[in-house]
């Protein structure tokens, strides 16, 4: 089994209310127990959006007789506008972006390999004139070309079609030697801000 071995225990309404939920890249599962009305369900899903909880709470809510609240209603209007803000964040971004800036060194120069002490080594190339990031651990699912973004930022998209657009910065000694890089990259599930890799050669 790929699911954790806890259960999540709640109320709704008063109600006690014993959840497992699962999830992989494609689908979400959600498990539900109310030994008070000796009644359970499961609700199976191939997406990644809010609607499996959307559709509980609406179960749930008939099941108690309490109507109140639209829950697909409610859900819907939160993913709209959990998508207006990805438009507002990219166009925050695009404007950040600094035209007509290089990098400071050659690409070739970018080139070695990196480590962070926790997650392991990471592998920087330049092959046809482009510079190409791998992740040595999960090297089938994050890699990408590095596209130049501005001074030394430079753009990746994992293979993960989950995963948004990322952007990898480097930073620099007084002798104007790469230290290493770090990356920006927005995710629920890999904390990418708390890597730190640092060129090994």
């Amino acid at each position: 089994s790929q699911y954790a071995l806890g259960w999540s225990v709640w109320d709704f309404n008063g109600t006690p209310i014993y959840e497992h939920g699962g999830g992989m890249p494609g689908y979400i599962s959600k498990f539900v127990l109310i030994p008070e009305y000796d009644m359970a369900f499961i609700i199976l899903t191939n997406t990644l959006s809010s609607f499996p909880t959307a559709l509980e709470y609406h179960l749930l809510s008939q099941l108690s007789g309490d109507k109140s609240t639209d829950w697909i209603s409610l859900f819907k209007d939160f993913k709209e506008k959990g998508k207006a803000g990805e438009i507002k964040a990219k166009e925050k971004r695009l404007a950040s972006r600094v035209e007509g800036t290089s990098p400071r060194l050659e690409l070739s120069e970018y080139v070695g390999t990196y480590e962070d002490k926790m997650y392991g080594k990471a592998e920087i190339t330049f092959v046809d004139g482009k510079l190409h990031l791998v992740f040595v651990p999960a090297k089938h699912i994050f890699f990408s070309d590095m596209e130049h973004w501005n001074y030394d930022t430079f753009k990746i998209k994992f293979a993960d079609e989950f995963l948004p657009e990322g952007y990898i910065s480097f930073d620099f000694d007084s002798w104007n030697k790469i230290k290493g890089f770090k990356i920006d990259l927005k995710s629920n599930d890999f904390h990418f801000f708390n890597l730190d890799f640092k060129k090994l050669d």
